[in-house]
């Protein structure tokens, strides 16, 4: 097991579930969205239009993931909660940080399955790629709260 992969499995709230599966994602993400999310939220289509200014395919899923995450809920909020609301098992005196809000997570998560889509992969690829969003959503929770000047 290489260091990185240790290092976020330690920052997964799934700690039984190294990569989780599209049903087990369904779960925590619901896919029927709210009508009119982007108005009731308050997010500004411009930004959302910027986040999607990543590169295509695979290789830019990370970027648009932790793009739309901080158009979504801003970094200071993002900073201040956990993928799922569990407390951390690394840290022993850690307390649970509020989840991140289902509607706003099943708005990145249908976004993100209409950006794979559009790319005309197949079921097994979009799969893949839609277990790897709680990851990218904790890695900016992460760095987010590595600066200490969070804005």
């Amino acid at each position: 097991m290489t260091a990185s992969v240790s290092f976020f499995k330690k920052f997964l709230c799934f700690t039984a579930v190294a990569e989780p599966s599209l049903s087990f994602l369904e779960t925590f993400l619901p896919s029927s969205q709210p009508e009119g999310i982007i108005e009731k939220f308050q997010i500004d289509p411009s930004k959302l239009e910027m986040a999607k200014k990543v590169k295509a395919g695979e290789p830019g899923d990370s970027l648009y993931i932790k793009n739309l995450a901080v158009v979504v809920w801003g970094k200071q909020e993002l900073a201040n909660r956990s993928v799922c609301g569990f407390r951390c098992n690394a840290k022993k005196k850690s307390v649970a940080r509020k989840a991140l809000t289902p509607e706003k997570l099943g708005f990145i998560k249908d976004k993100f399955k209409e950006r794979i889509s559009a790319e005309g992969v197949g079921a097994a690829e979009i799969e893949k790629r839609m277990s790897k969003l709680n990851k990218f959503i904790c890695e900016k929770i992460i760095t987010l709260n590595r600066n200490k000047n969070v804005t």
